[in-house]
């Protein structure tokens, strides 16, 4: 059974309905003091400042998380997600997901991602969705499921921010999500949510519009021109970092090359975010510059020790592996 909560005030009346597991509950709000709880079962009473303790608790675990106290940020975060708190449970997923400081678990992360984005956050239907679009790829038997849970909640978030539109013309390109087994069919769906991605702003539709034309023999540069201005008008480092990271699937090392190091060139984004640093190193490693490749990947892969990210860390150890047949300590 599922749990609804409606939300009134005198002044006006409105309705929120967001769902967690078990029980079916109605909550009224009486002036600005109290609030009723009405449970299947009992009715309790607290006041309105009791709802705010837990994003006290919330902030309390994310200053631990800078503190790199992670035990103990979990555990707050816990406390907050178990309760309802929506903040806490997309946080309480994502570490869950890359190993924060614990053991990557996978359907710790899957259950907290999926209830936080029920109870309505994009930032978590996108998360719950990546999720699901990187396990498809890993475990075969569930490969249609977690892609169809992928393509549901990365339809959400599009109708939420139209940008993740891009999304969905990801997963067409990659043919993971199309009835249709014809290759060209899967190209010019992705072309329609890029293209809409595009018109609401995303500068990496345009760069996907570009290779698509680029593939087909009639290169179109207004695409590419584009998603540059995009970029200079809106864009952050990480997107400066992922069209660098998308360049490089390509082969196209020496354009990635120039966005990875305007990203780095961004105040503190290094020490921030080590994934610039192997986005970088494998522009280095695709130009053949191996000893500076080598010496990057071995920075990123302290950072990741550092922060104590285990799947980071996983991952990056085995890059290295493969590339340089050894493993940097």
């Amino acid at each position: 059974m599922q749990r609804y909560y409606f939300f009134s005030t005198w002044a006006n009346l409105k309705q929120k309905i967001y769902r967690e597991n078990e029980f079916c509950n109605l909550i009224l709000t009486f002036g600005t003091r109290f609030v009723w709880i009405w449970p299947n079962s009992h009715i309790r009473f607290m006041k309105k400042k009791t709802l705010k303790k837990f994003q006290r608790v919330y902030n309390q675990a994310c200053d631990l998380i800078d503190a790199m106290k992670y035990n103990e940020a979990l555990h707050l975060f816990t406390l907050s997600a178990q309760r309802g708190h929506r903040p806490s449970m997309l946080r309480l997923g994502i570490m869950y997901y890359w190993g924060r400081g614990i053991e990557p678990n996978a359907s710790k992360a899957l259950h907290w991602l999926r209830l936080a984005a029920d109870k309505g956050s994009s930032a978590a239907c996108l998360n719950y969705a990546h999720v699901c679009y990187a396990y498809a790829t890993f475990i075969k038997e569930k490969e249609s499921l977690m892609n169809e849970q992928a393509w549901k909640y990365y339809s959400k978030a599009a109708r939420k921010d139209g940008r993740y539109y891009f999304y969905l013309g990801l997963m067409c390109y990659e043919g993971k999500f199309c009835i249709d087994k014809e290759r060209e069919h899967h190209i010019k769906a992705s072309m329609l949510f890029f293209a809409e991605a595009l018109s609401r702003g995303d500068a990496e539709s345009a760069l996907y519009l570009w290779y698509i034309s680029t593939t087909r023999g009639k290169t179109i540069e207004e695409y590419y021109d584009e998603g540059e201005r995009l970029l200079e008008l809106h864009g952050k480092a990480k997107d400066y970092n992922n069209w660098a990271y998308t360049l490089c699937t390509w082969g196209e090392y020496k354009k990635a090359l120039l966005y990875i190091e305007a990203c780095l060139a961004m105040e503190d984004n290094v020490m921030k975010n080590p994934n610039y640093l192997d986005t970088y190193g494998e522009c280095l490693y695709g130009l053949g510059r191996m000893d500076e490749a080598k010496k990057v990947f071995i920075e990123c892969l302290n950072m990741y020790r550092q922060r104590d990210e285990r799947r980071r860390i996983y991952e990056t150890e085995e890059n290295i592996r493969q590339k340089f047949y050894c493993l940097y300590s």
